[in-house]
């Protein structure tokens, strides 16, 4: 048998010349290592001996070069009967350093090697030397692999009012719309450059795979701003989804570990922000994130007790704790689930926020409807109003906060409640119901 090929193959630098190169697992029975390749700066890899051979469990690696330049290596499972999987497009390359310095960025959607389609496939980088304080921006750029002489450039984002490129703003994610474009590989890399104005002189990249929707593992496509996403996944291994929207900066991440399937191979549907009417369940409100996941096997209930990761984004631009165009405090968002949009809605997927990030985490066993809801309060014991004194157009703390209707904002209200403006001497001024 030809085995499958390892996934999510990445390459990244690390000083004194050394190269850290990660991959999951080969959703193939019965493979027994790796062999490792390399085209020792030159451009060209070289199959005839392996830079170095690893055993089944093994998924990273440290690589020593012998001095500075461009690597590009590859990795081929190795099935027990002795068989090395053919492939040529698990690539990931990355320069070796004497010393890191200034922000650099990864790709890490789509993974290295996967076969694309679609009108609105999600490029998303994450930031791997820097922080965000310390970047401008983030740009991504393509470049066909088969052309040792082919340029690198940006890559013209389907939705630039929302997803511009460069990315001034995490998550880092554009879509890109490859239908145009010709079957065959291309490098991708993420450009980071700090506040400063220094861009990364020498990021790492990916190849992937562009061809047509028959043999593709990612399937993506929009309808309107409605992002769907078909990927591939196997029981084997641990599978990781991720996509974008295309009106917002929500993103969803889904995590399906092995075992979890009740057949070795399944089709996953992503959508953000589907088209549905969504009723809040009670004492809950809202914050305009929701996500759809289903499995094309008809499969609602994952397998063998597992349960699967699900992490969607909430935006917060002005970083005030509020989720924008919104009164939600993001402290207390919390994740539920659905299997219909009208409801009944539960939240019984241990969702944590992750304020630093603008994520929600939770865990569930089944695929429906996920969407976060802040609370509707009970009583006043919580309840607020901001800012105080307001000071419209000032720009500063008392002004009203980025992404809301210009005002005061009175927050944590019980549904109930009636809100009454006074003036300093005590009249009445208006009475809110």
């Amino acid at each position: 048998p030809v085995p499958r090929p390892p996934g999510n193959f990445t390459a990244q630098p690390l000083s004194n010349y050394r190269i850290a190169l990660s991959w999951e697992p080969a959703p193939y029975e019965g493979i027994t290592g790796y062999n490792l390749y390399y085209d020792n700066a030159t451009s060209t890899i070289s199959y005839a001996t392996p830079l170095h051979t690893f055993t089944a469990g093994q998924t990273s690696y440290t690589a020593d070069m012998p001095g500075a330049g461009n690597y590009k290596f590859n990795l081929r499972a190795v099935h027990r009967c002795g068989t090395e999987d053919p492939n040529t497009r698990i690539i990931a390359s990355a320069p070796a350093l004497f010393s890191l310095t200034g922000v650099k960025a990864a790709i890490k959607i789509p993974q290295s090697g996967k076969k694309i389609n679609g009108n609105s496939v999600t490029v998303m980088a994450e930031l791997v030397l820097g922080a965000k304080a310390d970047t401008r921006d983030i740009r991504f750029e393509y470049k066909l692999s088969t052309a040792a002489e082919s340029a690198w450039a940006a890559i013209p984002p389907k939705n630039a009012s929302t997803h511009p490129n460069p990315d001034p703003a995490s998550p880092y994610f554009l879509l890109w719309n490859v239908d145009g474009l010709a079957q065959t590989s291309y490098d991708l890399r993420a450009v980071a450059t700090d506040k400063g104005g220094v861009a990364d002189a020498a990021p790492s990249a990916i190849t992937v795979n562009i061809t047509d929707q028959g043999n593709a593992d990612i399937k993506e496509n929009a309808s309107g701003n409605t992002v769907t996403k078909e990927q591939e996944v196997s029981s084997l291994v641990s599978n990781t989804i991720q996509t974008g929207d295309g009106a917002s900066q929500q993103m969803t991440t889904l995590v399906i570990p092995a075992s979890a399937l009740l057949t070795a191979t399944a089709a996953v549907s992503v959508t953000n922000n589907p088209l549905v009417t969504l009723i809040a369940p009670v004492n809950a409100q809202p914050s305009g994130v929701i996500t759809r996941i289903s499995l094309s096997n008809g499969q609602t209930l994952l397998a063998n007790g597992q349960r699967a990761d699900v992490t969607l984004v909430y935006s917060d631009a002005d970083n005030d704790g509020i989720v924008d165009g919104s009164t939600l405090l993001a402290s207390q968002l919390v994740m539920y689930s659905a299997d219909d949009p009208a409801g009944p809605w539960t939240s019984d997927l241990s969702s944590v926020v992750d304020m630093a990030t603008n994520k929600v985490h939770g865990r569930t066993s089944h695929f429906s409807y996920f969407a976060l809801f802040g609370p509707i309060a009970a009583n006043l014991n919580s309840a607020r109003a901001y800012p105080v004194p307001w000071k419209p157009g000032s720009g500063g703390r008392f002004d009203t906060p980025a992404g809301v209707v210009e005002g005061l904002i009175f927050d944590d209200l019980p549904a109930a409640a009636e809100i009454r403006i006074y003036t300093i001497t005590g009249q009445l001024v208006r009475k809110l119901d």
